[in-house]
Parts: C-alpha cells; structure tokens; sequence
C-alpha cells in the first residue's frame, strides 16, 4: 500500500504517461485509479485501473491529481477541465500552443488557487543550465543583454525512432 493515499488519474498513456505511472508507482506516493487515452491498447494493464478512451470520465471521478500527457492540441483544454472539475494537475510542457492557450489556463487557475497546476519544465534542472545562470549571476561575462536557447538530444539506442 503506497505511503500516501493520493489517487491519480493519467490522461494520456503513451510513452510519457507510461512512464508517470512507473513514477507513481516507484515513489509509493498513490495509485493510479484510472487512465484515458482514445488511441492505447490497454490489454497489458491487466485490469489494474479504470481505463476509458474518454477523458471526461476520470473528471467526475474521486481522483486527487491528474497527470496530463497529452498532445499538444488538447493539453489545454484538458487542463482547464481538469481545473474546473477540481483537480490538482501535473502536466507535461508546453502549456499550451501559444499564449492564447497559456493565458486561458492562468486565466482558469485564478479561480482555483486552493489547487496545484505545475507543469514539467524540467530542464530548469539540467546541469547546463544550473552552469548557465551561475554564470549569468556572476557578472564575469557583463549584464546580460539577449538569451538563445537551443534543445538538442545527443542520441541513445533509439534516438533515429524518437519524436525529437
């Protein structure tokens, strides 16, 4: 039995939501209830969880958190559901396609401020860009004038059959 009764609900298990419920799993802090996803054959689940292809179910539901990993294109109507229905939300980058999308969700979030809404910007954390703002605050190099970032993967077993 996990150490922390949160109950989750993924929507969106392809590789990423996979690999969240591994973490959720591994870090003993819920279980996952229930997963959505249209497109995923679910048959290795084993009955484990509630599966549908329809997400608004697990809105209605009695989950703590909703793990969003989703494409791009419903991410942020999904979030602001999820939202609404008074869910704590952990979603996967971006937020949204454009500010638009990014400004209707903060939007949203200002009238559910008892409620977390992180999203996983999680090369904050890489050590180059740790390196990157040491510099910066330093003041070696001057004031910084103009910033460009680049994103770039140096491969792995199957990088050729990645999205990147």
């Amino acid at each position: 039995m996990p150490a922390n009764n949160l109950k989750f609900g993924i929507i969106g298990f392809g590789r990423i939501g996979r690999l969240r419920k591994e973490i959720i799993e591994k870090l003993n802090i819920g279980l996952v209830e229930a997963i959505a996803d249209p497109f995923v054959d679910f048959s290795d689940l084993n009955g484990e969880c509630f599966i549908t292809g329809d997400y608004k179910k697990l809105l209605n539901m009695e989950l703590d958190c909703l793990v969003v990993s989703t494409p791009n294109n419903v991410t942020a109507k999904i979030v602001i559901d999820g939202l609404t229905a008074g869910k704590h939300i952990f979603c996967e980058k971006p937020p949204g396609r454009n500010l638009d999308e990014v400004l209707m969700i903060r939007d949203c979030y200002k009238n559910y401020k008892g409620l977390k809404l992180k999203f996983g910007f999680n090369h904050r954390a890489h050590h180059s860009v740790i390196e990157a703002q040491r510099i910066i605050k330093s003041g070696r190099m001057g004031r910084l004038m103009w910033g460009r970032g680049l994103y770039g993967k140096s491969g792995g077993i199957n990088f050729k059959d990645e999205w990147r």
